[in-house]
């Protein structure tokens, strides 16, 4: 691959973490640099220097951070910056096309090619007659303003297209990727529950404490392991305090996950809401542990039933329990599990394998 083309990698998040999406950004500019390209960064807030240097970023990469284009007020200062940079590609993330910033780009650089990698869930739809037909008037306004969606999951291409209008010449699905090298098995599954989120009532947490209590009453006590940090974090935390669920604990915001899973006997993933895709998930396979994950949204595109992990009920506290109760009591098969997930990581999560995936549909005439 060899190419003159400026691409603006365009993200409203803060890359604040050494997590999976950041791998997928900061080397897709790598790859494009070696191979000739201009590359540009605009987030909602600085590079931090511990992210810097983790990536090797050159200090006079060019960055720049804004308001998050979320706020009404912010995406005048989006539009100027991004037309202002007059790149041949847009390859924007967590950007929606409803709004007034990806039309308002399109007029600005019509020669430009833009893409939009498809990475936020939405609940089920339930639509009128009348609240359909504004819809696909609505899509035929504002889905031509995007030339390629990427989707992360095919449970997002399918939303795309049946609740979004997007043809499917525009559609690919290309999944969430994971860094092999970070991510890799270290010995025998541990005897800890792992659970990693945003601490919100949708990746349902609550569901894992119903589980743990429900344990207890049979007489198991694993330790749980929370990290992360979110609005009901207190709300949990007095939760496990009254029901005197001493082998829970609470980890914050974390940033060795890799040998935090090394210690997991497998991930806890009880989403309510449905996962666009689950890197998480992802990337406990890579790990070498199984996961225990919701059956609901793209997170059975990740998980093999039965193969790399088990998928429960949402909102099912019972199954939940039953699920961890059974990898309790048999680490071979805990074990057995996490090395098909490895293998699985291998075929269809590899980094490297993604970003050349990425740069061929991103840079497509």
């Amino acid at each position: 691959m060899t190419t003159t083309k400026h691409v603006a990698i365009v993200a409203d998040l803060v890359p604040r973490k050494l997590g999976s999406l950041e791998c997928l950004l900061f080397r897709s500019a790598a790859m494009l640099r070696e191979a000739g390209a201009e590359t540009s960064f605009t987030f909602s807030g600085p590079i931090p220097p511990e992210v810097r240097e983790h990536f090797d970023l050159a200090d006079d990469l060019p960055a720049v951070a804004l308001p998050s284009a979320s706020r009404p007020e912010a995406v005048e200062a989006w539009v100027r910056h991004l037309a202002a940079l007059d790149a041949d590609v847009y390859w924007l993330h967590f950007i929606p096309v409803i709004g007034s910033l990806i039309p308002r780009l399109r007029k600005a650089v019509p020669h430009a090619r833009i893409c939009l990698s498809e990475r936020i869930s939405r609940g089920p739809v339930k639509r009128s007659r009348l609240k359909t037909l504004f819809c696909k008037v609505r899509a035929g306004r504002y889905n031509p303003c995007v030339d390629q969606y990427i989707a992360v999951s095919q449970f997002i291409a399918d939303r795309l297209r049946n609740s979004d209008y997007v043809p499917s010449s525009r559609i690919e699905v290309i999944h969430n990727s994971v860094n092999l090298q970070r991510f890799r098995p270290q010995g025998p599954p541990g005897e800890t529950f792992l659970s990693i989120a945003y601490l919100r009532q949708e990746k349902g947490i609550q569901v894992l404490l119903d589980a743990a209590s429900l344990l207890r009453e049979r007489g198991f006590a694993p330790q749980i392991l929370i990290a992360g940090q979110g609005p009901c974090l207190e709300e949990y935390r007095r939760i496990t305090l009254e029901r005197q669920l001493q082998n829970v604990e609470f980890l914050g915001e974390r940033s060795d996950i890799p040998e935090l899973l090394s210690n997991a006997r497998a991930l806890i993933v009880p989403s309510l809401w449905p996962e666009a895709f689950g890197f998480v998930a992802a990337e406990a396979q890579a790990a070498g542990r199984p996961v225990i994950a919701s059956r609901v949204g793209g997170l059975p595109e990740v998980i093999v039933d039965g193969e790399t992990g088990m998928l429960v009920s949402p909102n099912d506290a019972t199954d939940l329990a039953d699920a961890m109760q059974h990898l309790m009591a048999d680490p071979a098969e805990a074990a057995r599990m996490g090395r098909a997930g490895r293998q699985r990581a291998e075929e269809h999560f590899d980094l490297d394998r993604a970003v050349r995936r990425h740069l061929e549909v991103i840079l497509r005439d």
